[in-house]
Parts: C-alpha cells; structure tokens; sequence
C-alpha cells in the first residue's frame, strides 16, 4: 500500500487534479514548503501504519503564516511520539474547502475492479451515502451513480448551498474508473475528493497496486 504522498503522486501522473502537495521530514522545510503552495495551508502527519489523522490529531488547518506553520510542525511531530507512530513526515497541502466526495476501488474475485462513489469526508461511514459499479464506467454511467445518492440534490445545489459541476465530476469518475482497470489498481481510497463548483482537487488517498 503506497502511502498518502505516494499515492498523491501516483494520481497526479495519471493526470487526475492533486492538491498541491509536499512532504516536509524538518521544520525548515515545512516552512519552506508552505511558503511555496502559498497560505493558507494545511499539515498531516505521514505514517507507515494505517491511521485515521482526525481522530488522532493528526490534522493542522487553517495555518495562515510562518509562526503557525512552525507551531503546527512542532504540534505534529510531538502528537506522532507520543502515539509512537512510524513517521514518515509531514504532508503540507494546499486547503481548499467544498462537498467532500469518496471514491473507491476494490479489485473482486468475479468482477475485477469495482468502483464506489459517495459522499466522503469525516461522515462517510455515518452516512453511508454510496453507488457502486462494475468499472470502467463511462460518463453517463457516472451522472447515473451521481443521481442514486440520498445526497444527489446537494451536489446539483441545494437551498443556498451551491452545486458542483456534474457534467465535470462525471467526468472525473469515468476516467478514474479507466485508470483502475489500466493500472490494475487492487485496492484505491481517494477520500476526501473536494469540489467546489467547476474545481475539483483529491486531497487525500491511498492506492494498492
């Protein structure tokens, strides 16, 4: 299993849009980091063992300037001794914020790979709001998987909240379907893919080739 930078690279060469992404292993280059994706960015720890970064405090938001962005380094790094996780770094992102969406692959016996889409963040196992498909599935087949969610009114826009592009996160879902298939991918969690009307940026994953 490639880790979350790892799998950021993976995606973004296979041409899909990654959050500006750097992996720090010293305050300098945090800070240095930070200062090239531009503020206001966001910190995550980077470990060999699966964990869940908002449940351990593994997530810094909202850092506007190099006196926080020393502050979160230092808050990470004492957050990941004393939990005594494998440290890879910390992964400075860009923050951008909208509907967070899941998407997931997972290679089955019968089926080969199968593709998952729903509404993702901090919520998807509460909500439980998801389509899945036998991939690849190509952009009408997406719209389809897009219309079945309990959530589906939220993503065309619902009462002041703005919509996202469909006819793009369709788009999105198919190529991301076809990639599954080319690369073989065995197992993939891209959660959360945020979207903000036309933009749309993964922002974290996991990929198992």
């Amino acid at each position: 299993m490639l880790d979350v930078f790892e799998s950021l690279k993976f995606l973004k060469k296979q041409g899909l849009p990654v959050a500006k992404s750097y992996l720090a292993t010293s305050r300098h280059e945090a800070v240095f980091a930070s200062k090239t994706i531009g503020y206001p960015v966001v910190m995550k720890l980077v470990s060999s063992k699966a964990i869940h970064k908002t449940d351990v405090g593994g997530v810094v938001t909202g850092i506007y300037d190099e006196i926080r962005a020393r502050r979160a380094y230092d808050e990470l790094l004492l957050s990941a001794q004393h939990l005594k996780l494998p440290l890879k770094g910390i992964l400075i992102q860009e923050q951008f914020s909208g509907i967070e969406l899941i998407i997931g692959i997972k290679k089955d016996p019968v089926f080969s790979q199968v593709l998952m889409f729903g509404i993702g963040g901090i919520f998807v196992e509460l909500l439980r709001d998801v389509s899945f498909r036998v991939c690849p599935v190509n952009k009408k087949e997406a719209k389809s998987m897009i219309c079945e969610l309990k959530a589906g009114k939220l993503l065309q826009g619902y009462r002041g909240v703005k919509g996202v592009n469909i006819d793009k996160l369709s788009e999105l879902i198919s190529k991301i379907s076809k990639i599954a298939v080319q690369k073989d991918i065995k197992e993939m969690d891209i959660n959360p893919l945020t979207m903000k009307g036309n933009k749309a940026l993964v922002i974290d994953a996991r990929v198992r080739l």
